[in-house]
Formats: structure tokens, C-alpha cells, sequence
């Protein structure tokens, strides 16, 4: 009995060892190392951020302006008006009349295309009428050569290439009947040096002494021709930098009627007789300069015209000559408020504010000038002595009130002379006018 249940304790027992064997093992394994978790992957670079887009600009800008995103189209609606009053002192002849008129009413339109490509398009309604003054476009790739081609300024006159917005006085001077106003044609311009030389050269159809056309009457065509120095334009620094010179010049093959050359009143003092023609060669040359430096300004020319005419009657022989006529004129200005002279439009130190005491700009102007005709003119009966006048001496003066960028007001008076232009060889009445000016711009 007890030697079996001995048997039996053993037997449990080495049961339980069993069993209990694997937990021991297991408790007393080594742990397996630790598995590394895998990097998390490196978070994507941002996108640079695109640069901002030039926006579509629309606003005010001396002129209302719409502008692509690019820049390389742009739509610019300008304009100016001017409401004039004209009058004669002591015209006891009535050579002129009393009035107030529209003289110009000129909404401009000018843009960009593709970037390289300038248009520019000027109606005029001033007087009740409607003429194209210009319309062309200009190619410019560089300022050093651009290329306009359609109806334009002809490059000759230097008071007649100013603005009309710019004008010292409320008519240009006397020289002007000489002048070439506008032309069609191709124009080859640009500036070299930085500016200190300008260039324009063009082929046109041809106009008369202050004449503009639409259609040409003839196959031949004018070459215009004009060069403007400005030495000291880029030393900043001279006294001279302000000083300008040059010469413009046209040659050409003219025929028709001659314009009547007028006062400064624009009545007529020169009248070529009704069956008097150009016929032949028509040559211009005009030296020219201008002076700015700080308030005062200058600017001055001398034209010299010489054409060939003649006078065609049935039953009677042609008479022909050729004829020169001359003009000059000198125009001074001085800004009594300090602004900086110019060729272009003054802009005020201070606008016409009377609540916050400013009043604008106020400029000083005077000018001398004359017109003088080719005696050969009367002695062969191409023009009627008792009412064409053999010579013009003119002088005046007056002051342009600057309100600010878009208002302007011009008072002046102006004192003609004349040799001849009256009966029995005696001398036209003295024109003694005077005139006022409101300018809108925009």
C-alpha cells in the first residue's frame, strides 16, 4: 500500500513538471529585440508660389485708360476743348468780327497694339465743322527708329508742332501762314544720343502755305525733312541743358490754289487773285530754337518760303514767277509762380483752391513777329495791293492763368501793322486784338 501510493505521488508529480515547463520557459526567455518602425516619409516640398498677375488696369491717368494684364494693349480716350472770345479794339473798319466761338473741340483717341504698335486718332468739331485733324499709327520698336504712316504734323514748324493745349498765345504767330499744317504720308523719326538728337523725315503729298489735306490733286509728293539738337539734354546739371536748335526743311512739285494768308484775328491780309495757281517747284527751310530754364522760356523761328506761281486767263498769255515770302517770330514766357518752363503743358506747384488760399500758375507771355511779301507778288498782278498788305509787324502780350492739370485761362492783346493793303498804295488799318481763352482738358 504505501510503496503504491508512493508510486502514484511520483507520477503527478512528474505530470505537473511537465506541464509547468513550458510557462517557466517562456518567462524566462529572452524578449526578441524590439522591430524598428519604418521613418514616416518626408512631407512634400510647398509649390512656390506663382508671382501675382499684373492686374487689368482701368482709371484716370491724363485720360481715361484701359490697360491688358500684359501692358501690350492699351485704350486711352483724351481731349480738350476751347471756348474763345475774340474782339477788336478801334475797328472802325469792321474787319473783324466781335465773337465768341468753339475754336477747337478735339476728343482724342489713342491706344497700343501687340505691344510695338501706336494709334492715334484726333476729330476736330470746333466751329460747327468736323475735319480729321490727325489720324495714323506708329510702329515703335526703339525710340532710335520708328516708323507713322497716315495724316500728320508735318515736321517743319516749331510752334506749329506744339500742342494747341500748349500755346502761349491764343492764335500762333504770323510765320505760321508759311507753314505746312498737316499731311499724308510716311514719316521715318526717332531719338539718338538719349535724346540729344531728334529725326524726322517723311515723304507727303504736299499742301499749301498753311494748308492741311485729305486727298492729294497731283502725282509728285514732298519730302519733309526736320533735325533738333539739344547739346546739354543730358547734363543734368548745365544752365544750357534747356537749349534746342535745328532746321526743318520740304521740297516738292505744287499746283492749285493758294491760301490766303491771314491776321492773327484770322482775317484774311494776303489774297492771291482767284485765277492765280502754284505751278512748279515749292521749297521750304525754317532754322529754330528754344531756351527753358527754370521759370523762363523761349522759343523762336525763322521760315522761308519760295514757290513758283502763275496766272491763267482765256485769250490773255501765262505770267509766271517765282515768288519768296519770309517770317519770323520770337515768343517769351516767364512764370511768375517758379514752375518749370516747358514745350509742353505747365504743371502748377499748387492747384486753384481759394478755401485752402492757392491759386494755380501764373505765366507772363510777349511776343514779336512778321510776315513779309515778295514784291514781285503786287508788280505781277498776282495779288491786289489795295487789299493785300506788302508786310505785318506784330507785338503783344498777355498771361495764362494754370488752375490746375486740366483748366486754363488766356488773356492777350496783340497790335498789327501793315504796309500797303489800302487803297491808293496807303497802309491797312492797325488790328488792335484782343482775346481770351478758356481751355478744358482731360
Amino acid at each position: 500500500m504505501g510503496a503504491a501510493r508512493m508510486i502514484r505521488l511520483a507520477v503527478v508529480a512528474a505530470l505537473l513538471a511537465l506541464a509547468a515547463s513550458p510557462l517557466i520557459a517562456q518567462e524566462t526567455a529572452p524578449s526578441p529585440p524590439p522591430v524598428a518602425e519604418p521613418s514616416p516619409a518626408p512631407a512634400p516640398s510647398p509649390a512656390p508660389t506663382p508671382a501675382p498677375k499684373a492686374p487689368f488696369v482701368a482709371g484716370y491717368k491724363n485720360g481715361f485708360t484701359l490697360q491688358s494684364e500684359s501692358g501690350d494693349f492699351v485704350l486711352k480716350v483724351t481731349g480738350y476743348a476751347h471756348a474763345d472770345g475774340r474782339f477788336a479794339s478801334g475797328d472802325e473798319a469792321e474787319a473783324v468780327t466781335d465773337q465768341f466761338l468753339i475754336r477747337r473741340a478735339r476728343p482724342i483717341v489713342q491706344g497700343t497694339v501687340a505691344k510695338y504698335f501706336d494709334f492715334y486718332l484726333n476729330p476736330d468739331f470746333g466751329g460747327g465743322n468736323t475735319v480729321l485733324q490727325d489720324a495714323y499709327l506708329d510702329v515703335r520698336f526703339t525710340p532710335k527708329l520708328r516708323f507713322r504712316v497716315g495724316k500728320m504734323k508735318t515736321p517743319f514748324g516749331i510752334e506749329r508742332l506744339q500742342s494747341a493745349q500748349s500755346m502761349l498765345f491764343v492764335e500762333r504767330a504770323l510765320p505760321n501762314n508759311l507753314v505746312p499744317n498737316r499731311d499724308i504720308g510716311l514719316q521715318v523719326h526717332g531719338e539718338l544720343l538719349r535724346g540729344v538728337l531728334g529725326y524726322q523725315l517723311a515723304v507727303l503729298d504736299g499742301v499749301a502755305d498753311g494748308g492741311s489735306v485729305d486727298t492729294d490733286n497731283n502725282d509728285s509728293k514732298d519730302l519733309a525733312g526736320r533735325l533738333f539738337v539739344q547739346p546739354w539734354r543730358t547734363k543734368g546739371a548745365s544752365p544750357l541743358r534747356g537749349v534746342g536748335f535745328g532746321v526743318a526743311g520740304t521740297t516738292g512739285q505744287a499746283t492749285g490754289l493758294l491760301r490766303p494768308y491771314v491776321s492773327v484775328s484770322q482775317v484774311p491780309i494776303v489774297a492771291y487773285g482767284a485765277k492765280v495757281t502754284a505751278d512748279g517747284d515749292r521749297r521750304r527751310w525754317s532754322p529754330q530754337a528754344w531756351f527753358f530754364g527754370g521759370p523762363f522760356g523761349l522759343l523762336a523761328e525763322y521760315v522761308h518760303v519760295r514757290h513758283d506761281v502763275q496766272i491763267v486767263e482765256t485769250g490773255k498769255p501765262t505770267a509766271a514767277a517765282t515768288l519768296e515770302n519770309t517770317a519770323w517770330s520770337v515768343n517769351g514766357s516767364w512764370l511768375v509762380t517758379g514752375e518749370a518752363a516747358t514745350y509742353g503743358n505747365v504743371k502748377p506747384k499748387s492747384f486753384f483752391v481759394p478755401s485752402a488760399g492757392t491759386w494755380g500758375a501764373l505765366q507772363l507771355v510777349a511776343r514779336f513777329n512778321r510776315l513779309d511779301i515778295d514784291e514781285e507778288t503786287f508788280r505781277g498782278g498776282f495779288a491786289d495791293p489795295a487789299r493785300s498788305v506788302r508786310r505785318a509787324d506784330a507785338w503783344g502780350g498777355g498771361l495764362n492763368w494754370i488752375w490746375n492739370d486740366n483748366l486754363k485761362y488766356v488773356l492777350d492783346y496783340e497790335r498789327t501793322t501793315f504796309r500797303g493793303g489800302a487803297a491808293e498804295g496807303a497802309d491797312r488799318p492797325a488790328e488792335n486784338a484782343v482775346q481770351t481763352r478758356l481751355q478744358l482738358s482731360f
